[in-house]
């Protein structure tokens, strides 16, 4: 018996394959929304221009309205910001003849259409089935994403090839196998998240670390389970989140965050980018560090990061930290590896970061070894059980 030979899944992108399109198959879950997030908040982790990549979306109809309010409230602003063209499509009937429906196609997308076309609800109504699942097959989701996408892909490209970009995490090696089986000449399937090896639970934390925004709604649904969050946050006015932010109603993110803090007891660390002349005055600092000392805590840890490597906003940083200092903020950091932690009573050392390697050296506990101040400090993102 003849036994196909499997391929081997794409975890690094071979040289010539990186001007060739891009196309990010988004499914509006964690898993994607990480690999996204992280590619336009952190341009050192792609290998290709934004102006190559197509985000497409295949809508089924079926999406909660929470994901329809943080894709247009998060990132259909930041897709906007970066010009990424962007794509919407949906099975236009029952049958393949039927073909697709594209519902957008914008490099400035704002509406998330998840009422989508023919929706996948009234599919299953109509035949009297649930959604199918054998051999390790996803029947509908195969019909409702896979086929439109690869629809309007091939309508598009006309042949060329390009690479897709599935959300399949860590966990997840037998799905990204099957699925790189179905790559051709045209295309190569890749999925990031394995190559990062990044799990269910990691690209959920960094989904949160990157947006610094959810609604309250859905953080009560895991709060009880969550111990850490970080927060990005991006500057401490509207002119500073217009310009470097990316999210209209910034003032959420602090509501947010104080209700993870106050509701649900969880540790929070605050990451700040400095950009001279953007939100590095010493007004809105002094504010910013005012509210993470007052709502978070004076034992926060903020870390202050240059934006760029200019000289005028590395001296922005250094003042940022001296600020936070001088505001009560007991553990400050910069953008320099292997800082260790200290107490800020006694200032011995509880931690120590070198080589990649962090040691707790100074702790008994979490209070300090030398003097037995409390540092507060969380040494997992999750409640003890």
């Amino acid at each position: 018996m003849h036994h196909r030979r499997r391929r081997r899944i794409a975890h690094r992108t071979p040289p010539s394959c990186v001007r060739r399109r891009v196309v990010f198959n988004y499914e509006l879950g964690w898993d994607s929304t990480a690999i996204l997030l992280r590619w336009l908040l952190h341009p050192e982790t792609r290998d290709f221009h934004l102006n190559q990549m197509i985000v497409i979306i295949a809508q089924v109809g079926e999406e909660f309205a929470g994901t329809k309010r943080l894709v247009e409230q998060i990132i259909f602003p930041l897709l906007t910001q970066h010009r990424i063209r962007t794509v919407q499509v949906a099975r236009a009937g029952p049958s393949d003849k039927d073909g697709i429906t594209v519902l957008s196609d914008t490099r400035a997308p704002s509406v998330c259409h998840t009422e989508g076309a023919w929706r996948l609800g009234d599919h299953l109504m109509r035949d009297g089935t649930a959604p199918q699942y054998a051999n390790g097959r996803h029947f509908c989701a195969q019909r409702f994403k896979g086929w439109p996408i690869a629809k309007w892909v091939t309508q598009e490209l006309r042949g060329r090839r390009y690479r897709s970009i599935i959300g399949y995490h860590a966990e997840e090696p037998k799905r990204a196998a099957k699925a790189a089986d179905y790559a051709d000449i045209q295309r190569t399937h890749e999925f990031p998240l394995i190559a990062w090896g990044w799990g269910r639970a990691a690209s959920r934390y960094t989904a949160i670390v990157t947006t610094g925004a959810m609604t309250i709604e859905a953080l009560d649904q895991f709060g009880h389970y969550l111990d850490g969050m970080s927060l990005d946050l991006r500057g401490f006015s509207e002119s500073s989140y217009a310009r470097i932010g990316g999210i209209p109603d910034w003032r959420g993110v602090l509501a947010v965050a104080e209700h993870a803090r106050q509701q649900w007891k969880c540790h929070l660390e605050v990451t700040t980018r400095v950009h001279h002349g953007v939100n590095d005055s010493p007004e809105e600092l002094r504010t910013l560090v005012n509210w993470i000392s007052d709502q978070l805590g004076q034992h926060t840890p903020w870390h202050v990061l240059p934006g760029n490597a200019g000289s005028e906003t590395m001296a922005s940083a250094m003042r940022a930290r001296r600020l936070g200092f001088e505001g009560g903020l007991h553990y400050v950091y910069g953008g320099e590896p292997h800082q260790p932690t200290c107490c800020p009573a006694c200032h011995h050392t509880l931690i120590t970061r070198t080589g990649g390697v962090t040691r707790l050296v100074g702790l008994n506990g979490t209070a300090c070894e030398a003097c037995g101040h409390e540092s507060r400090l969380h040494l997992s993102i999750f409640k003890p059980r």
